[in-house]
């Protein structure tokens, strides 16, 4: 269960931090 439940908060944190970026990609490019 531990081992299943850290692997989904990660895969969760990754997909967090993967949509911050295109986030702030895409007001980069409206900015500049």
């Amino acid at each position: 269960m531990e081992e299943g439940l850290s692997g989904n908060l990660e895969a969760f944190a990754i997909k967090t931090v993967l949509q911050m970026k295109k986030i702030d990609e895409i007001i980069n490019k409206n900015f500049n």
